[in-house]
């Protein structure tokens, strides 16, 4: 890569290249973005984010765009989110979330939608949030869901056959690490209790 980052995203575009975009080098939030081709295995940079972030995700939707949601700039929560726009590898800010994020899970649904659900708030991040939202990209905007069973941070999301999602495990108040789960049932945009892990985990 070009830059020095840690915590960033890395996704795969429609075309097979990579977007590289945020992340942090040493104590400073990155706004430059990257991509690299996969033919020549060589990065190139491309137009900065309209806001540096780290911590955050990346969705690529069905059209080709990507959705970065949320994460955090120098210690601050975000509620910002942006989409990328490979036909001119530039981005642009969409509406604004409900709650600043970091930390979260994004989950791209069959409809094209995208969950996101839990992860930290505050200025310190140690506020584990118990709320979701879904993307609407019709509209560029996002809406609220039904809390979920738990506060959790640092969990796995994972989009099932028949397009509810399981969230597994996280990290919660008092960072201890959860064995709870849940799913997300999209007809009703509701979470609702699932079996427990055997182990406690998070970042699995």
């Amino acid at each position: 890569m070009i830059e020095d980052r840690g915590v960033e995203t890395a996704t795969m575009l429609q075309s097979g290249s990579i977007l590289v975009a945020g992340g942090v080098t040493g104590n400073r939030t990155l706004q430059s973005a990257e991509i690299l081709d996969p033919i020549t295995h060589q990065f190139t940079l491309i137009s900065n984010l309209q806001i540096g972030r780290n911590e955050h995700r990346a969705n690529l939707l069905n059209d080709g765009t990507v959705l970065l949601t949320a994460g955090s700039t120098d210690s601050v929560t975000l509620n910002s989110s942006e989409l990328f726009d490979p036909t001119n590898n530039s981005f642009s800010l969409v509406g604004l979330m409900i709650d600043a994020r970091k930390s979260h899970t994004a989950t791209l649904l069959l409809d094209n939608t995208v969950l996101v659900a839990g992860g930290k708030s505050g200025d310190t991040g140690q506020a584990y949030l118990q709320t979701g939202a879904i993307y609407d990209p019709t509209t560029r905007s996002f809406q609220k869901t039904a809390s979920l069973v738990h506060k959790r941070a640092l969990h796995t999301a994972t989009l099932l056959n028949d397009g509810e999602v399981v969230l597994l495990g996280g990290v919660a108040t008092g960072g201890v690490s959860l064995t709870s789960s849940e799913l997300y049932i999209p007809a009703a945009r509701t979470f609702v209790a699932t079996g427990d892990l055997t182990l406690q985990r998070h970042r699995a």
